[in-house]
């Protein structure tokens, strides 16, 4: 999974321009947010970094169209993944990339489905983990 997250990563950074069709660039996004299921804190960050990326190019009108559609496809496995990862475990260098992958998923998506998804994702996160009160306050941000 490294090799592969880091070969994806590298021709996302040199290329000018996504050049991969739907369908190819959604299968290495999938196994990229696999790789956020992974033990190791490198890989972790380095998929981080790769997503990341993919919603930072989501603000260029030219990439949202082949973007947009594998957020949307993505966005309740990918909501859940990265609020339950910081919360738990992932390492704090990677909550800049956790934010601007919530942002771009809460910009493509309806506003109540990307709440909603927020809302299954913290009601995930165990009780000794994050008190419901903490949950509850969460939402009401959101929701604002």
């Amino acid at each position: 999974m490294d090799d592969y997250v880091h070969c994806f990563m590298a021709y996302l950074q040199h290329l000018p321009t996504l050049t991969l069709t739907h369908m190819s660039l959604q299968t290495a996004f999938v196994l990229t947010l696999l790789a956020l299921s992974c033990p190791s804190p490198q890989i972790i960050l380095v998929a981080l970094d790769t997503i990341g990326l993919l919603a930072q190019r989501m603000s260029h009108a030219q990439y949202q169209p082949i973007l947009a559609p594998i957020f949307i496809h993505a966005g309740k496995e990918l909501l859940g993944t990265v609020i339950q990862g910081v919360v738990q475990d992932y390492p704090e260098d990677s909550w800049e990339q956790v934010y601007d992958i919530v942002s771009a998923v809460a910009i493509v998506s309806a506003p109540q489905q990307a709440e909603a998804w927020i809302g299954e994702a913290v009601q995930g996160i165990p009780g000794h983990v994050l008190p419901k009160s903490v949950k509850a306050d969460f939402m009401k941000d959101v929701h604002e």
